[in-house]
């Protein structure tokens, strides 16, 4: 699985969509520009109102080239949508970069718009086409 990280104000053409029976074992977060220079120092979990600390448990906090890889096991599995902010800190400077990225993990049994339509049909005022019988 790909993610690409970048500007918070990139973030809605580069989210995709996965299926919660399709997920590997670990992320690859593309970066926009090779951060060797650079450590991960924060992951933070701010798809909600209350941002979460990610742990940084089997991951490798000092990127190779363009890539940083996650564990799956580390990030949410729960349906809809997810957001990531990455913090980097250069080495020897007093430099930050903050990079984001998404994904929205989709159910195989979604609730579907028109279930409420179900019960309606199955009452015995209304024949099978959904018309009142009176």
């Amino acid at each position: 699985m790909v993610l690409n990280a970048c500007d918070y104000k990139h973030l809605n053409c580069n989210c995709c969509v996965i299926n919660c029976n399709e997920v590997d074992v670990t992320v690859n977060v593309k970066l926009p520009q090779n951060l060797s220079d650079y450590r991960l120092y924060d992951l933070l979990d701010i798809s909600s109102c209350t941002v979460k600390t990610v742990s940084f448990q089997g991951i490798d906090c000092t990127p190779k080239n363009i890539w940083i890889d996650i564990p799956w096991r580390n990030l949410s599995r729960i349906a809809g949508q997810h957001v990531y902010k990455l913090s980097f800190m250069h080495r020897k400077e007093n430099k930050y970069i903050t990079l984001y990225f998404a994904y929205i993990i989709q159910d195989n049994n979604p609730a579907k718009p028109f279930m409420y339509m179900h019960d309606k049909y199955q009452r015995d005022d209304y024949d099978k086409y959904g018309l009142y019988l009176s």
